[in-house]
């Protein structure tokens, strides 16, 4: 009986050596998987912080794209403004010089003819005779 008891208590032995082994195997199998998961979430997270560093330098490549935008549009008005305003200008003083152009051709300057024998406005260069005799009464009182 003691023999058989001791055949029963190594069946039993190697039976619970098998469902040992068999547990064991089970959580490796469920460990490796779970740490295969994390591997994966961990490489997963990475990628996500990667991309999600390339999207912070996209957004911040596109906002200084579009400052840059604004500040040529200010540029761009400031200069149709300058522009705009010399075109007034211009416009302005075509008007001035046409209106001047009208008035040098109408009657206002009429030509009138000179004589032919004597030029007006020419004058004789001489002393006056009175001036001459004033000349001599200093010189004569002196």
């Amino acid at each position: 009986m003691f023999k058989l008891k001791d055949k029963k208590i190594k069946h039993m032995k190697d039976i619970f050596e098998i469902e040992a082994h068999n547990i064991v195997k089970l959580v490796d199998d469920r460990v490796g998987k779970s740490f295969d998961l994390l591997c994966e979430v961990d490489k997963l997270k990475t990628e996500n912080n990667n991309l999600m560093l390339e999207l912070q330098e996209k957004e911040l490549e596109i906002k200084f794209k579009e400052e840059t935008i604004s500040k040529q549009h200010e540029d761009y008005q400031k200069l149709y403004d300058y522009a705009y305003k010399l075109v007034t200008i211009i416009q302005v003083e075509n008007q001035k010089m046409l209106d001047e152009i009208a008035d040098l051709k109408s009657d206002h300057y009429v030509k009138v003819k000179v004589p032919e024998g004597k030029t007006p406005g020419k004058q004789k260069v001489g002393s006056k005779s009175s001036v001459v005799t004033s000349k001599i009464i200093k010189k004569v009182k002196e």
